[in-house]
């Protein structure tokens, strides 16, 4: 039987074959990149605000758990010498005044530390060379871990110009540097009065000047006065050690005070505020914690921080 010879042209692929080949190559076309990239970046706008949110809830409980802490700490204190530490008190034979939580460092386990401030404190921050010291490096339960603040801060003498406008006292601060000093995020209650220009008798907190109260002088009651709140940098640097008297602003260092409002923008510069959103922590003088809102009645804030009626 003769073998049929096929032309030479049926050999060739078809076209229909061709486009089949084609159409299997994989790859993707510019409006697929585009709607891929549209999802990966809505992904990423939902995920990452979860993200933070769990980090700032982390850093808040570590913040009341810091408070907490030093509640504890002033109840031994109390426990152990029958008051509790004075608001700020002069360091006798220098120009300083010592705050409350260098007396409460044996109780939150830094007995090193206090040594260090018996042996060092002040002259070790008077020295030129105070940038070094150890005493400018503050344990980490006295800074709220959501306040961005640095380790420490330049404490400068205030003056007052008495030929202002209007004959109102105008404050010009010193280009010296009194002293450095370490950062902290937790501040005394002295009352409803700024400490640093009130009268010691006005002063209706429990942080005030010089003695140390007793719990019975809470007559409102531990459960119902304010003995520890939150200040920031932004606000006002703070320092748990101590300050120059002449330097700016020198009580309110160690203590704070209510009046306006939690986080309020026309409050004074000496009041409280936090970096947590919507209000900030105070703790009582029973020990236990509360937020206090930022939309708080001001005058059942302030009552909070009056150790009587």
């Amino acid at each position: 039987m003769r073998r049929r010879l096929f032309p030479l042209e049926r050999l060739q692929p078809s076209a229909s074959h061709t486009i089949i080949r084609a159409s299997n190559r994989h790859g993707l076309t510019v409006l697929e990149l585009i709607v891929t990239i549209a999802i990966c970046a809505v992904l990423l706008g939902l995920l990452l605000p979860a993200v933070q949110s769990a980090r700032e809830a982390a850093r808040r409980t570590q913040c009341q758990n810091n408070m907490r802490q030093l509640g504890l700490a002033l109840h031994q204190h109390h426990d152990t010498f029958s008051r509790l530490p004075a608001g700020w008190a002069e360091v006798k034979g220098t120009p300083v005044s010592s705050g409350w939580v260098p007396s409460l460092l044996p109780f939150i386990e830094q007995s090193a530390l206090q040594e260090e401030v018996r042996n060092k404190w002040p002259v070790d921050l008077l020295a030129k060379s105070n940038a070094e010291s150890s005493l400018l490096q503050s344990p980490a339960l006295l800074n709220c871990p959501s306040d961005v603040a640095s380790n420490s801060f330049q404490l400068f003498m205030e003056s007052f110009d008495g030929d202002a406008i209007d004959g109102a006292s105008e404050l010009h601060l010193s280009e010296t540097a009194l002293m450095e000093l370490p950062h902290t995020n937790y501040v005394g209650i002295a009352g409803t009065h700024d400490p640093d220009e009130s009268p010691d008798q006005e002063l209706d907190g429990t942080f005030t000047h010089p003695k140390g109260l007793q719990f019975r002088d809470l007559t409102r009651g531990l459960s119902n006065v304010a003995v520890i709140g939150e200040r920031t940098a932004r606000r006002l640097p703070s320092t748990w050690l101590g300050f120059h008297q002449l330097g700016e602003d020198g009580p309110a260092r160690v203590t704070g005070f209510a009046n306006v409002g939690p986080n309020h923008p026309q409050s004074d510069e000496c009041e409280l505020d936090s970096r947590h959103r919507g209000g900030l922590h105070v703790l009582f003088g029973d020990g236990h914690l509360q937020f206090v809102a930022d939309s708080i009645d001001a005058e059942v804030y302030r009552k909070m921080a009056r150790r009587s009626e």
